[in-house]
């Protein structure tokens, strides 16, 4: 079973541009939302789904972690993040691993999370 913290960090925004990169506590949001990721070892993989180029750079230093690059047909505005998903999971895993799969959609304009609660929520699925 696959347990994936899904991050979702496109680049552009038609209300505040560039905001998954806004500084929160010295952190870019996305940044955020992957650290605490980091720290619940019962994720196997720590995925950020992105279209900008600054953020398609990042490495961190965590085999569970992967940048996968999102096509901009789904970088829209009207682009939902169900879709975002949908497609990660086609294209990454098998049939089978999806119907055994937890994904845990991390909003990195969510920066107010704590990593007992998601150890939490996921264990409850499980």
């Amino acid at each position: 079973m696959k347990i994936i913290a899904f991050i979702p960090a496109r680049a552009g925004s038609k209300g505040v541009p560039g905001k998954n990169k806004s500084i929160y506590y010295k952190y870019p949001l996305y940044k955020h939302a992957l650290n605490v990721a980091r720290e619940v070892s019962l994720f196997t993989d720590l995925v950020l789904s992105t279209n900008d180029c600054d953020i398609l750079q990042e490495s961190f230093d965590d085999p569970r972690f992967s940048v996968s690059k999102r096509d901009e047909s789904l970088s829209r505005d009207t682009s939902s993040i169900t879709d975002v998903v949908i497609d990660y999971l086609r294209s990454s895993l098998s049939f089978d691993e999806i119907l055994s799969s937890i994904v845990v959609l991390l909003q990195p304009t969510s920066p107010i999370r704590f990593p007992h609660e998601l150890k939490n929520i996921i264990q409850l699925l499980m």
